[in-house]
Order: structure tokens, then C-alpha cells, then sequence
């Protein structure tokens, strides 16, 4: 059985032309050479882009990897412990034949630039959002402003503002909430403030008109 393997490993060289038999017996070497140089050039492409896609999801939260990215992660992983393998087999002299190395190398070599030509583009981003990344909660500034107007709201409309054309204070006697912040009594404030020159002003306009009318 120990034959088999460089039995057929000749065998598949037969079809090679002559003259490409030729080069590859004679440029064992150049080629052997350009794998490993090859085959290096993609390792460290590899670890680039690994490198790179984890500070890309380290910096948002909700980023998950392109799909992309990760099926050519996966395919050149395995690609590179192909390389080992034909590496060791020319390394081990497993194969009779100079001619049939020097193919196998090259068609290994082929691949691996193939691999490194279809890389993804680290200068587009390796990341994308991920599912719930559509589905962001407001900010709590955003929600406590909300809040805020829901109270005031509240606030006006309650018995209290009638007390509060006379003293704007009174309107927070309303808002039992603890969770009532300054902030807040301060919006509540400035409304009631609003409201109370609004309804005097008003006040004053409809005394007016009906002490004209009466005169007339």
C-alpha cells in the first residue's frame, strides 16, 4: 500500500503536456519557493481580517460578522491545512516524481491566490448590524423627557392649576411620584408660570369687553 499513493501520483502527471513535465521536474524548487511564499501571504491575510473582526465587534453592540467573512474564514482555514499536507508530502519525498510535486505544488499555489484575490475588503467593514439592531430601545434621556411631558400633562390637568393662577407653587403638591427630579418640577414650574400670565391676560381681555358692553 505504501506504493499506491506515488503509483498514482505519476500516474496523473501522464497527462500532463511534455513540456509542462518538463518545467515542473527542473523548477521543483521556484515553485516549492512560491508556495510557501504564497501560502504565508495568506496565513497572515487571515489573521488581518481575524484581528480586525474582532475589534470591529468589540467597538457597537449588535454587530455581528458579514456572512461573507465567515464562509471565507472557514474555507481558508481549511485551505491552509491543505497546504501543510502537500507540504509534508514534497517535503517527506512521497511522491517519485519531481514533475508530479512540482504540479501538485502549483495547483495548490493556484488556489491559495484564488483565495487571497476573493478576501473580503477590510476597508468596507466585516461587520454588519445584527437582527435587534433596528429595535433600539430610546435613550433614557429621550424617556425621561417623555415622562417629563407626560406629568406636566397630568399636572394641568388635575384641580391644581386653578390654585396655580394664584401661586404657581401649588401645582406640585400634585406629583406624588418619588421619582419626581428637579428637572422636572422645573418644566412644571415654567408651564404654570405660562399658563397663569396666559389666563390673566385672558381675564383682563374679558373684563374689558364686559365693562364696554355694559357702558354701552
Amino acid at each position: 500500500m505504501e506504493y499506491v499513493e506515488p503509483v498514482l501520483g505519476i500516474a496523473n502527471c501522464l497527462g500532463t503536456p511534455a513540456y509542462k513535465y518538463l518545467q515542473y521536474h527542473r523548477k521543483l524548487n521556484d515553485y516549492v519557493r512560491n508556495f510557501k511564499r504564497t501560502r504565508d501571504e495568506l496565513n497572515c491575510k487571515m489573521e488581518d481580517i481575524e484581528l480586525q473582526l474582532k475589534a470591529e465587534l468589540l467597538r457597537p453592540l449588535g454587530k455581528i460578522p458579514k456572512k461573507g467573512v465567515e464562509n471565507w474564514l472557514k474555507a481558508v482555514k481549511e485551505m491552509i491545512r491543505e497546504a501543510q499536507v502537500v507540504e509534508n508530502k514534497v517535503g517527506n519525498g512521497r511522491y517519485l516524481c519531481r514533475a508530479c510535486n512540482g504540479k501538485l505544488v502549483d495547483e495548490k499555489t493556484r488556489e491559495m491566490k484564488e483565495f487571497l484575490d476573493n478576501a473580503p475588503n477590510a476597508s468596507e467593514g466585516l461587520t454588519m448590524d445584527g437582527p435587534s439592531a433596528g429595535l433600539l430601545l430610546p435613550t433614557s434621556e429621550l424617556d425621561g423627557e417623555e415622562a417629563v411631558r407626560n406629568e406636566i400633562w397630568a399636572c394641568l390637568m388635575q384641580e391644581e392649576v386653578n390654585a396655580a393662577l394664584t401661586n404657581e407653587d401649588t401645582c406640585m403638591d400634585g406629583f406624588l411620584s418619588r421619582a419626581m427630579n428637579g428637572y422636572a418640577k422645573m418644566m412644571v414650574r415654567k408651564r404654570i408660570i405660562k399658563i397663569t400670565q396666559l389666563t390673566s391676560n385672558v381675564l383682563a381681555l374679558t373684563n374689558d369687553y364686559s365693562s364696554s358692553q355694559i357702558l354701552h
